[in-house]
């Protein structure tokens, strides 16, 4: 009996689908002969019933008016200026599997562990404590990132978009930010993440990336000796925020700190101040006190500013909030610490590693203790050493503006190798066109022309170390 009720259920859905396919096949005929029938509106109820790409396809092209993206607005910006935000989405888009190019190279730059996350959907936990001398508490931000590897733009992203509504709706996230991707119309992506998430009461913000790189270097201080402070209040203009904050800072000696107070090109309020941090947090935290609903965060600088490490030899039953814990123990007397640690992942031996992004300091502290106590055993601490890759040839040592190579694997499969067609057609056996040896993809840890670069970079990072290089200089690119 129930397979029978199952059956037509289906045979239901596919004469529903059917008959709107119908219905907008006669009305393209009618506007192709001139009769001029005006297109029919998408409805809240159509959406509901949308449970496939392929029954999407059929009411995309209908009307959708402004009220009906319920869940879904499109911002011109950047997505990760959202500093607030519960939960960040990233798609990886099947033509650029390394994420190379646009937003998500900025997103890979930030959490260089999402080089290392290879299967379709994965998530990151980014936490960050801060410590408040004034309330004598500590506050807790964590915000949750969203990987997902489509490797084709129709059924495939559908399925991932539907994975990542089951993980908001089990985490209780309320709000997400994402961006556009190049190989679908921002309006489609904007459509098919209504459809899938009518219905909830997840808020999602669509970033198209006009402008993406002025936003990011309007929000990294010019001055490298200084910080800075962005400050909002929702409904407040620029300039009657300006005399709260003046009115609130007034009686504090660390005004004195403050270089310049300016507006960013969204009517936010921009604090330059010297690098003092004491005098930058007090400053921070009395206008968080004085003024309500005020919005306060401190720009940290460019990515130069973190270091990315590994924490090895962790037990098989380590988790990653025991991981957490016990970094925030060893930097306690640091007060405001921002951390993204990834996902353990199990290594030989029945031994865990885990990749963790902190600022230089104290990643500083952490490489010169080299050990940090998890559980009841002593996690080895190592400097992530990134090695140089360039996308025209996919060799290591040097970028695509310096390359001499002859190859030119720019169109190339990431599976085989070979041209004239792109990995998700790709029925070939897994093949490396550096060392030429089959069982591996080029940039896999298994191949013998990355592990040599790889030796050569982690060399010149020792002798660097060695000169006596404190953790505040750059070490020259590898």
């Amino acid at each position: 009996m129930e397979a029978q009720i199952k059956k037509q259920n289906e045979e239901i859905l596919h004469l529903k689908a059917e008959n709107e396919r119908i219905k907008i096949e006669l009305e393209k005929a009618d506007r192709r002969e001139g009769r001029g029938l005006l297109k029919s509106r998408v409805t809240k109820e159509e959406i509901l019933t949308v449970e496939n790409r392929e029954h999407f396809d059929l009411i995309k092209d209908k009307i959708w008016e402004d009220k009906i993206f319920e869940n879904v607005e499109i911002v011109v910006g950047n997505p990760l200026s959202e500093s607030m935000s519960e939960c960040m989405m990233v798609i990886v888009e099947a033509g650029d599997p390394d994420m190379n190019r646009s937003i998500q190279r900025i997103y890979r730059d930030r959490y260089p562990e999402m080089a290392e996350m290879c299967d379709k959907f994965e998530t990151i936990e980014n936490t960050i404590k801060i410590k408040n001398k004034n309330i004598n508490g500590v506050k807790e931000i964590t915000r949750r990132i969203i990987k997902i590897k489509a490797t084709d733009m129709q059924g495939d992203l559908w399925n991932l978009l539907k994975r990542v509504k089951e993980y908001i709706n089990e985490e209780n996230v309320s709000n997400l930010v994402t961006h556009k991707i190049t190989e679908l119309e921002a309006e489609e992506l904007k459509k098919i993440m209504q459809c899938i998430f009518m219905g909830t009461e997840t808020k999602i913000k669509m970033y198209v990336p006009e402008s993406i790189q002025r936003e990011v270097e309007k929000r990294q201080p010019k001055d490298p000796n200084s910080y800075a402070i962005v400050v909002e209040k929702k409904g407040v203009d620029y300039n009657t925020l300006l005399k709260e904050v003046k009115a609130t800072l007034t009686t504090i000696e660390d005004k004195k700190a403050i270089k310049t107070v300016r507006s960013t090109r969204d009517g936010k309020m921009l604090i330059i101040t010297d690098k003092d941090k004491q005098k930058e947090q007090n400053i921070r935290e009395t206008i968080i006190e004085k003024i309500k609903e005020v919005k306060v965060r401190q720009i940290s600088g460019t990515k130069r500013d973190k270091m990315t490490l590994f924490v090895r030899n962790l037990d098989a039953a380590t988790s990653k909030d025991e991981v957490k814990q016990a970094i925030r123990s060893e930097l306690e007397d640091r007060g405001e610490t921002e951390l993204n640690v990834g996902e353990v992942r199990p290594t030989r031996n029945n031994t865990q590693t885990v990749t963790i992004t902190i600022d230089k300091e104290s990643a500083g502290i952490l490489l010169r203790k080299g050990y940090i106590t998890v559980g009841i055993v002593k996690g080895r601490i190592e400097e992530h050493i990134q090695v140089q890759r360039c996308y025209r040839c996919w060799g290591y040592g040097h970028t695509a503006s310096g390359c001499k190579e002859n190859a030119d694997r720019r169109n190339n499969c990431y599976r085989c190798g070979e041209e004239g067609h792109q990995a998700e057609e790709c029925k070939e056996e897994t093949k490396c066109p550096l060392c030429e040896r089959k069982g591996h993809a080029a940039g896999s840890s298994l191949c013998k022309a990355f592990r040599a670069a790889l030796k050569e970079a982690k060399g010149k990072a020792t002798i660097w170390q060695n000169l006596g290089r404190n953790l505040g200089q750059e070490r020259p690119t590898t």
